[in-house]
């Protein structure tokens, strides 16, 4: 009996306890609940090549199928709707008329952040191109995906100098 007497003695003082506790935080209001996120939050980039260029060209090989720059830079930009910083690969396509055969060349892409872009030297040195084949210039997004992949790869047939971005 004593133990039950014991036991009704503790939980009517914690009842009372817990209503003296309620009281004194009655005056503040309730913090509102925060509503579930519907979906999911999309973290992406938008990687995209937006030139192709030499700092010269030859521009007296119209009669042949040839391009010849000094060097082949690219630009590329991280474009809205993109909404983070990305780092990415740069993968360079051209036919080399020297050696008559295909090269690729990589590069790294440091950590662009958004509406920014870079300029990638891919080619040190003269190259002799095949022109009709043309340069092909592709970026891929290495630390977030890329919700536009169709601006991710550019052809380019013509030579340009020094484009401004």
């Amino acid at each position: 009996m004593k133990s039950r007497t014991k036991t009704l003695l503790k939980l009517s003082t914690l009842l009372m306890l817990s209503g003296i506790i309620a009281s004194a935080y009655a005056d503040k209001l309730p913090v509102p609940s925060l509503p579930p996120i519907q979906g999911q939050i999309v973290v992406a980039s938008d990687l995209v090549v937006r030139n192709i260029y030499a700092q010269s060209c030859k521009c007296d090989l119209s009669d042949v199928d040839a391009l010849y720059m000094n060097k082949i830079k690219v630009r590329i930009g991280n474009n809205y709707p993109g909404n983070v910083a990305t780092e990415g690969t740069l993968i360079v396509t051209y036919h080399d008329l020297r050696t008559g055969s295909p090269v690729t060349v990589t590069r790294p892409i440091p950590r662009l952040e958004i509406g920014r872009s870079i300029e990638i030297v891919a080619v040190h040195g003269p190259v002799l191109v095949r022109k009709s084949l043309g340069i092909k210039a592709e970026v891929q997004a290495t630390t977030v995906s890329d919700q536009t992949p169709g601006n991710n790869v550019l052809i380019e047939r013509t030579c340009y100098t020094n484009i401004i971005d």
